[in-house]
Formats: C-alpha cells, structure tokens, sequence
C-alpha cells in the first residue's frame, strides 16, 4: 500500500530528469520543428510522471489536477519497468485517476520505450478493462503520440480490436475480466485495476470467487516469473478483499 510516509525506506532509484514543458490544449496547439518534437519525445520517455502530465490534454478537455500521489504512483510504475520492482500493490480511494494512470499511459509509454512488452490487463467487469484499452489505442493513433514515437513502432491492422491489438514488434495489449480469462493468454505485465465491484464487495462469496481465481489462474499468467511483473492497483472495501488476501 502507497502511503505519503515514505521516508522509512529507501527511496526508489528512478533517473531524475528536467521539468518537461506540459503540452498546449488542443485548441491552443503549437507547431514544433521536427527535431525539437523528437527531442521532446526522448525527454518524455525518460519519466513516466512527465510523459503523464504531457499527454493529458489528448484525452481530457479539462486541465489535469496533478497531486503528489501521481508522482508516487508513476515513479512506481516506472521502477517496474526498470526492473526495480517486481510485484507492486497499490491502494488508492476512487477518482484519483488510477486507471488512466496505470491503464493508459504507463502502457502507451513503455512502448514508446520497449514496443515488444506484452500486457495483460484484467477487472471485475470486462466493460472497465476495454474502455481503458479504447482510451489506449487512441492515445497511440494521436497525432501527438505519432509525431514523437511513430517511428519506434506501428499497430498491426489485422490484430487491432478494442480489446486486443498487437504491434510489429510482438507487443500484445489485451484487457480482459476476471470471469473472461482464456487459457493461454499471460503478459511481461499483468495488471488488475479494481478486482471487486464495490457494490458487492460485503459478499463473501463473491469475494472469495475473486481470490479463487487470483490463486488458481491468474498468479500464473506471467510469461517468465522471474523478471515480468505483477500490479494491483484498487481502493480498499473490507479487510479480506483482495488486498488484504
């Protein structure tokens, strides 16, 4: 669990960086020279907290409302990607934007560094994983994302649903639920974002299907468990929900 009180173990070792100037609203948008879009694009792949902050305003009409806790949340990410951290919970209360987080942009900026990683994403409801994976996809196809990392990799048209889409590099990105996991399908990251509907988390049999599955499928879904990741990011509802599990 993420907490503000940090300062009783070491810090993460994430490569610090510049402050990257946040791109103008969409109405407001400016030409940059080509050189100076890649420049700002090596920039951004170096820090996910920044790359966050800049590529708001291709999804969001509204200014994003940045906090601390996003900065602690990115850095996290970040260190799994960098090999730092291989198993990561995270609790953290509704409408902090914990999704588009660690859903959207993690995925979208990893690839922009590592375009072969292979995603597994998972919820209680298959409608929550795909409207990420939709939100995703088109962060990918945004002329902003092109023009600064179109040329590290493409989306394979023949494997592009909103559930599922594929690049030339082998990168694989699949949101799916936890009734709706398939045999064979794993990840270098397997996430779960919201493992119970709150609205039935005081079931005790609802509850412990989740963690039934958890143990029997779904801890097993990385592709080499010696290096590839495990994250669960959700808000807590009661002491043996999967969190406390």
């Amino acid at each position: 669990m993420l907490t503000p009180q940090l300062n009783s173990r070491p810090r993460i070792k994430v490569r610090s960086l510049p402050s990257v100037k946040t791109a103008p609203p969409r109405s407001n948008a400016v030409y940059l020279p080509p050189d100076e879009v890649l420049i700002e694009g090596e920039l951004l792949s170096r820090n996910l907290h920044s790359y966050l902050r800049a590529m708001w305003h291709v999804l969001e009409p509204k200014p994003l409302q940045d906090n601390w806790h996003l900065g602690v949340i990115s850095e996290h990410l970040q260190a799994q990607t960098e090999g730092q951290i291989q198993k990561l919970l995270i609790n953290v209360p509704f409408k902090c934007l914990k999704s588009i987080t660690t859903c959207v942009a993690w995925p979208s900026w990893e690839w922009a560094r590592h375009p072969n990683t292979q995603w597994l994403f998972t919820a209680y409801a298959g409608a929550l994983s795909l409207r990420d994976s939709v939100k995703c996809r088109t962060l990918i196809e945004s002329v902003w994302y092109q023009q600064r990392w179109g040329h590290v990799y493409r989306l394979v048209s023949d494997q592009n649903t909103k559930h599922r889409y594929e690049n030339d590099k082998h990168g694989v990105r699949l949101a799916t639920s936890f009734e709706g996991l398939t045999t064979g399908e794993g990840g270098n990251r397997v996430v779960v974002d919201d493992a119970h509907n709150m609205k039935e988390i005081m079931s005790d049999t609802i509850r412990n299907e989740t963690i039934r599955i958890w143990k029997e499928s779904l801890s097993s879904r990385r592709n080499d468990p010696q290096v590839d990741t495990f994250t669960a990011i959700m808000q807590r509802g009661h002491e043996r929900d999967f969190s406390g599990h």
